[in-house]
């Protein structure tokens, strides 16, 4: 027996109409957010590093700088972001006194779900990579 999932017209017509206004065009822009970030990251640590030995000096002269731009927008654009929306999150959670047990430790409640600590995680390496990597 199938369940059927019963819901009237007008809380079905509200959710359609935030759907396709603002909500989707949010969503969507979000997403293409995501993959140029993740387009950027990868032309410039995994596709314009691979062969440099084999390019003439001038040719090899301009990847470096087309690395160097990648990892500008990569660290200034999404590292930064990053950054601001966890520091954001994790200031407004703590200002409301919303923290959860990990372990023995409390952490603001939004930095303990799962998403936010893989964007954490993300948010930690492009500091490392930052620190650590010649620009």
């Amino acid at each position: 027996d199938a369940v059927r999932l019963l819901i009237h017209p007008v809380p079905a017509l509200v959710m359609d109409l935030v759907w396709s206004g603002v909500a989707r065009a949010k969503f969507l822009v979000g997403k293409v957010w995501i993959l140029v970030n993740l387009s950027i990251f990868m032309l410039s640590q995994c596709i314009l590093n691979r062969h440099q030995d084999e390019l003439s000096d001038n040719m090899r002269e301009s990847i470096r700088i087309i690395i160097f731009c990648c990892r500008c927008f990569i660290y200034f654009f999404g590292m930064t972001g990053l950054i601001g929306i966890h520091v954001q999150r994790a200031l407004l959670d703590l200002q409301g006194g919303h923290t959860a047990k990990v372990g023995q430790m409390s952490v603001p409640e939004s930095q303990a779900k799962p998403q936010a600590v893989v964007s954490l995680t993300l948010t930690t390496s492009l500091i490392i990579m930052y620190i650590t990597e010649p620009v």
